[in-house]
This record gives structure tokens, sequence and C-alpha cells, in this order.
């Protein structure tokens, strides 16, 4: 029985979805990859017997993780070729701990937040503070008085943020550093302008989501890094 060699699959475009609605209500969540880099090691009963395997081996023969173990200790006479430089380090003890926190790790800070967003799954947000400086658009400024006139044009004093969800009845407020805020569906098709009439003045903004949908806001380039929309009814202390 040959163990594994365990790899990682590497895609293009990783945590990336199309929504395909459902008659029932429900949304189908359909993978969008782009290319892809390596298939990795499938997560099936298969290979995971074989390494429950190995395990009732250790376990049974009460083999100490600092014991160095060779290959021919291993079910079924595994030669030393057939054992990966990882797996072997495992075995023995000797694997360091290298855990890498990339792009689109899912740490602490970045929590489920209700809803699949828009154009991917939206549940890399971080505490109350709904907006994620790291997702905007950069020079971009959006505008359009009504839904119908809505459009995204270039601007170097300004940045867009990503789609960030709201619930229909819900209060949600922002401090200083937007300009303008607009609801969108799930479609991402503007549904309500929200507002146009922000400026460095305005301390603070508040109103109630007429539709559960998506806001986007402009915000002026000196606010970026600051600003902060979160539900409630008045701005709270600044989280990252």
């Amino acid at each position: 029985m040959d163990l594994p060699i365990l790899k990682d699959r590497r895609i293009e475009r990783e945590n990336t979805f199309t929504l395909l609605q459902n008659k029932d209500g429900t949304i189908t969540l359909i993978p969008v990859t782009g290319e892809i880099y390596e298939q990795g090691t499938p997560l099936n009963a298969i290979n995971l017997n074989k390494l429950n395997l190995l395990l009732k081996y250790l376990k049974e023969n009460k083999l100490e993780k600092t014991e160095n173990i060779s290959a021919g200790q291993i079910v079924g006479g595994i030669t030393e070729n057939q054992i990966s430089d990882t797996l072997r380090a495992i075995i023995t003890g000797n694997a360091p701990l290298s855990a890498v926190v990339k792009e689109k790790s899912i740490d602490n800070k970045k929590l489920i937040r209700n809803t699949v967003g828009v154009p991917e799954a939206d549940f890399l947000t971080c505490g109350k503070n709904l907006y994620d400086k790291t997702r905007r658009e950069i020079n971009k400024v959006i505008q359009g008085s009504i839904p119908s006139t809505y459009n995204i044009a270039d601007n170097s004093s300004y940045d867009v943020t990503d789609f960030i969800y709201v619930q229909m009845g819900k209060n949600y407020t922002c401090n200083v550093g937007a300009r303008n805020i607009y609801l969108l569906n799930i479609a991402g098709e503007c549904i309500e302008v929200i507002t146009t009439r922000l400026n460095t003045n305005t301390p603070k903004f508040t109103f109630t989501a007429s539709q559960t949908g998506y806001i986007r806001a402009s915000l002026y380039k000196q606010y970026v890094e600051t600003w902060q929309f979160e539900e409630s009814d008045i701005p709270t202390r600044f989280e990252e």
C-alpha cells in the first residue's frame, strides 16, 4: 500500500465564486478557479484510510515521536522512496510548525458575515468594521443621482469600497470619509441612491437599509485608511 504524497491544491483564484439563484430561494456557489497550477491530493476515504492505518500502526507499536522510524517499519513494507520528506518528518516528530497566513487566509479577525458577497464569497470581513480597506477599487469614484445613472469612473481623488452586505431594516453608521453611498441588489445593480451629499465636514452619517443587499461608497483619498462602516445607530471607536 502506497501512502499518498500530499500536495496542496494551487489555483489562480482562491475563494472566488459566481452565484446561481435557485427557484426555491437558495443560492448555489459555483467555484471560479481560473488557471489550475496544481490539482492537489484528493481528500477522500482511500487516502484518509491509508493515513489511519499508519496512525493505528504507530499507536499499537507505541512508537515515540522522537524515535527514528524507518520506511520498513510502516504498513506493508513501504520503500524509502515512497515516503516524502515532509511525511517522514511528521512521523519522527521533526516537522517544524510553519503556518503561513496568505492573502485570503481566515484568521480570528475574519469571521463569516451572514452571506455570500459579490463578486466572490464575502466572508473576509473584520469585527464591527464592515469596510475592508484591502478590497477597494483604487482611483475610482461612483457617480449618478438616480439608480439608472449609477456608474464608476476614473478619479484619482477617490477610492471605491468593495460590496458591503446590509440587511433590510437595520441601521448603519459611518464616520467621516465618504462622499456618496449606493445600495445594490445581489446582482450588483444599483437600486437606491442613499446619499450623494457627504463631504469632509460630515462627521457621521446614519441610515436604515430599505432592502437587503450591498452598499458601495466613494471615499475621499485621505480617509481610505480610517473610514468605518458599522451596524449601529451611532459611530463607535475606530477598529482596523
